[in-house]
């Protein structure tokens, strides 16, 4: 990526932004100050002017003609005369004493340029302030230099200000740009790296844990579930394939002997049931993946109500008694499941989960094996426990058998799919209920806490 992507960035935009809404905001305020300056220097000249005649006006009353001529003389001959001027003239327009070599033509306080008598004042701008005294004309004026030194001044310094913090603005917004893009380019690395395969990448995650680095973090825990789902969706097609295998290369073995049973002139009636059995067993097998997948897959609880646990308990353990006993086994409820219990869920998603469950057991455990089903319930939530005394799940399997087609029978001799507890686990999961094995000691307890809704 070029260099010039930088300005590209959102840290570098906003940077403009704000430079530009800096300056705005700068030269309204900056107009406001100079203004309210120049307009506070102005009436203090005014002040200054004001208090000059006042003071003339007082020598006048006192010393006559001649005192005012004097002060005014005195006063255009100050050393520091370069600030102020004055001015006496008769009725005629004539000048008797000061600075000006003529009235100005203008009543009461203004701003002007005037002429003033050579060797005395630079000429220049002065704020003025007219008076008749009597018969005479008397104009008294402020040089306007410190109103436009002030005025220039301040101008100067915000504007030096403006331009220093609008540079300093863009360039942290470029620098924070450039190391934005840099991680945004570290990161696009990573994931090209990822699409090809290599799952093992990882975003790096600076100390400072910005926006970037938290979103870094996230796109590692992405990447990490991707590669376990990449994992276990590896080991699910092996499986798939031996499980599948089976059931079919049994059902072409059947078919063959049903036709060399048929070429013998026999019924073929064991060969054709056992084809069917086989393929009966691919269908269960195609059905329950269906409906883990539409389970997981489901949007929203339109079919959830309120479920008698203990009834629905009852039917379930009714249906399975007579296949334990046949196993030698038993199914007991407990006390806290009797005294009655409402959940609120998907009665034959429950149901389903209950069946499967409870043949789990029945199917793992040696004969004289108990079976017991009993619930606990608090203020948030109601637990279902399924405990038996049969040989247990080792700790380190006990969340692998919730996946799908994972089966403690390596070799996978044993009948089943390894799909009833995968079927349980997305149950619970869609009733965000949560699956936990325990050790019974003996046996397995399997807990499922609902919350309740």
């Amino acid at each position: 990526m070029r260099r010039a992507d930088i300005r590209s960035g959102l840290a570098f935009k906003t940077a403009v932004r704000a430079a530009g809404i800096f300056i705005l905001l700068l030269l309204i305020a900056g107009s406001v100050l100079v203004v309210a300056v120049t307009n506070t220097l102005e009436s203090e000249l005014h002040a200054q002017n004001e208090e000059q005649i006042v003071l003339l006006q007082q020598i006048y009353r006192t010393e006559g003609r001649d005192g005012l001529v004097q002060a005014v003389e005195n006063l255009t001959r100050n050393p520091h005369g370069g600030e102020q001027t004055a001015g006496l003239f008769d009725k005629d327009g004539l000048r008797l004493a000061g600075g000006l070599t003529s009235a100005p033509p203008m009543v009461g306080w203004q701003r002007t340029r005037i002429g003033l008598v050579e060797g005395v004042f630079s000429p220049g701008s002065f704020y003025l302030h007219r008076v008749l005294v009597d018969e005479l004309t008397l104009v008294v004026g402020r040089s306007s230099d410190i109103v436009d030194a002030a005025r220039w001044w301040l101008t100067f310094w915000l504007v030096l200000l403006g331009v220093t913090l609008t540079v300093c603005t863009l360039t942290l917004g470029y620098f924070a740009s450039r190391k934005s893009l840099q991680k945004l380019q570290a990161m696009e690395d990573v994931l090209q790296d990822v699409s090809q395969g290599n799952l093992e990448a990882r975003l790096a995650v600076a100390a400072e844990n910005d926006q970037i680095d938290r979103i870094s973090e996230q796109v590692n825990q992405h990447i990490a579930r991707l590669s376990h789902l990449m994992e276990r969706l590896q080991s699910t097609a092996t499986a798939i394939a031996h499980d599948l295998k089976t059931p079919l290369s049994d059902a072409q073995i059947s078919l063959h002997q049903a036709l060399d049973t048929i070429g013998a002139n026999k019924n073929p009636s064991d060969q054709i049931e056992a084809a069917q059995a086989d393929l009966q067993r691919l269908n269960t097998i195609f059905e329950t993946i269906l409906r883990i997948s539409n389970i997981e897959a489901g949007r929203g609880k339109p079919a959830f109500q309120n479920i008698d646990l203990p009834s629905l308990v009852d039917e379930i353990v009714e249906f399975l008694q007579p296949l334990a006993e046949e196993s030698g086994q038993n199914i007991e409820i407990g006390l806290s499941l009797k005294s009655g219990a409402t959940l609120r869920g998907d009665d034959g998603m429950i149901k389903q989960l209950l069946v499967n469950i409870i043949s789990n057991a029945i199917a793992h455990c040696p004969a004289r094996t108990r079976i017991f089903l009993d619930t606990f319930e608090d203020r948030e939530s109601i637990t279902l426990i399924v405990e038996d005394n049969g040989p247990g799940i080792p700790a380190t399997d006990r969340q692998r058998v919730l996946q799908p087609f994972v089966r403690l029978d390596s070799a996978r001799t044993a009948p089943g799919s390894g799909l009833g507890l995968a079927l349980v686990a997305a149950i619970a999961d869609h009733h965000n209920a949560t699956v936990q094995l325990d050790d019974a000691g003996p046996g397995l307890r399997l807990s499922i806490r609902f919350p309740k809704l």
